[in-house]
C-alpha cells in the first residue's frame, strides 16, 4: 500500500524542480515526463501508466510534447520503517531520561 497524494498537473513545456528523498516513487497518470537528476548522467521519459523511484536529490520534471499528470508518493513499507525507527528512537529517549 502506497500513500495517494493528488496529482500534479504540468502543461508542455512547464517544468518543476522538486528536492526528493530516497525512495520516492513517480507515477505518471497521463502524458510523458522527461525527468533529470542532479548527479545522474542518465535522462529518463516516463509514460502513462509507468512509475520511477527517485534517489535523493534535486530533480527536474518537464512535460513532454503535450499535458501531463504525475503524483510522488513513498510506499508504505518505507514509512512504516521510518516510523517504527523513530519511536524506538522516542522510547530509548525516555528510557534514558528516567534511568538518571
Amino acid at each position: 500500500m502506497t500513500s495517494s497524494p493528488s496529482p500534479f498537473e504540468l502543461w508542455p513545456g512547464q517544468a518543476r524542480t522538486l528536492d526528493t528523498a530516497s525512495g520516492l516513487r513517480l507515477q505518471v497518470w497521463s502524458g510523458r515526463l522527461w525527468v533529470t537528476a542532479a548527479g545522474d548522467p542518465n535522462d529518463y521519459f516516463v509514460s502513462a501508466g509507468q512509475g520511477l523511484t527517485l534517489g535523493q536529490g534535486q530533480l527536474v520534471v518537464e512535460a513532454d510534447a503535450g499535458p501531463a499528470r504525475y503524483s510522488l508518493s513513498r510506499p508504505a513499507g518505507a514509512l512504516s520503517s521510518l516510523i517504527a525507527a523513530s519511536r524506538r528512537i522516542s522510547w530509548r529517549t525516555v528510557a534514558d531520561c528516567m534511568s538518571r
